[in-house]
């Protein structure tokens, strides 16, 4: 919610904006961001990562959802969009999405989104991607609702708390619209939120959490000087915002010592494996001589490198990988790897660049 000060300081009084987004422009925002290519929501506005299954999605019973997504643990999360209050049928109208969709797991859940046979196969390889270690199979077993609106009718809290009890995280974001010399803004925030404990399970840092894991880690850029300099400076890199606290920097501060990282460049492959024995985070300050990519890719963290690819072209390449070890190269920063694929990973890439 935004306020507006009183010029002598004395008071404050609600803001609301003159301008005030559609529905579908505001689906166009949160489709935006880092990740938009790969058909990942805006991480900075989540809090995490969400692939788009399909927007503008349509029922048997002609309703439509905003937007279906995924998240990293293969629960589905319906959002629903609304331009001024969010009222409380809406509740009403997510327990329709639920009934439609629920039923359906893995590739019977994509095919509620894709009839074509082709673009079934790449929506399904795109959910194989994201979900890394989790099992395609386990798509859907659980699911999440998100709404967001301007303001909410109180009473879908207290529908909110019931959906919890039932195991389905609900979530209400409020959004922000604002004009400063006509360049115009939106704030974003987390105004009720109901999540099962299992949706989002605690988790500690060291010896209680944890154990170490093996992870695909995007270079974030597919060039080979790029490559060169990340193999001689042994770290791995983030984006982001490239800003203190921001998800670039929660990213690399969520892996843990002992964690094995898989390099990969988009449209080249497996480049190659490091493990963290010791790692150190910085964020490169713009301009100084180790902002080789023009202010991104500035969070770092330290990594020793034990098989690496000396050029681009060398890399293991997404076909192969499929091939020999049903394995999908990543479509976000960072996902993990299921043990016994990861171990395979690593010995073939050992055996192709281990010194």
């Amino acid at each position: 919610m935004l306020f507006s000060v009183a010029p002598d300081g004395s008071s404050l009084s609600r803001h609301r904006s003159n301008w005030s987004p559609k529905e579908l422009e505001l689906e166009k925002y949160l489709i935006s961001g880092p990740g938009a290519e790969s058909g990942i929501l805006n991480a900075s506005i989540f809090g995490e990562e969400l692939l788009v299954v399909k927007n503008q999605v349509s029922t048997q019973d002609k309703k439509r959802a905003d937007i279906v997504a995924l998240d990293q643990q293969g629960s589905s999360v319906f959002i629903e969009l609304k331009r001024d209050q969010a009222p409380a049928g809406a509740s009403t109208q997510a327990l329709q999405y639920l009934a439609a969709f629920t039923p359906f797991r893995g590739r019977d859940f994509a095919r509620q989104f894709r009839r074509n046979p082709k673009q079934l196969q790449e929506l399904e390889e795109r959910i194989k991607s994201f979900l890394g270690s989790v099992s395609y199979e386990d798509v859907n077993r659980r699911q999440r609702i998100i709404l967001m609106a301007r303001s909410f009718d109180r009473a879908l809290f207290s529908m909110g708390k019931w959906f919890g009890s039932n195991g389905i995280a609900f979530r209400c974001m409020d959004y922000a619209p604002m004009e400063v010399n006509s360049q115009r803004f939106l704030s974003f925030s987390v105004v009720f939120d109901q999540s099962p404990p299992d949706i989002f399970p605690l988790t500690f840092s060291g010896s209680l959490g944890r154990e170490p894991a093996v992870f695909w880690h995007n270079i974030g850029a597919a060039d080979d000087d790029w490559w060169t300099y990340l193999r001689d400076q042994g770290e791995i890199p983030t984006s982001w915002d490239n800003v203190p606290d921001d998800e670039g920097e929660a990213l690399l501060k969520s892996y843990m010592r002992g964690d094995r990282i898989v390099a990969y460049a988009k449209g080249f492959g497996a480049l190659g494996w490091g493990v963290l024995e010791d790692p150190v985070y910085r964020l490169v300050p713009q301009g100084a001589p180790d902002d080789r990519r023009s202010g991104v890719l500035r969070h770092r963290l330290t990594i020793k490198w034990k098989a690496t690819a000396r050029h681009l072209q060398d890399a293991i390449p997404p076909a192969q990988l499929r091939a020999e070890l049903d394995l999908y190269h990543p479509v976000s920063t960072s996902v993990t790897i299921a043990d016994e694929k990861a171990q395979r990973l690593l010995a073939m890439l050992d055996s192709r660049f281990a010194p």
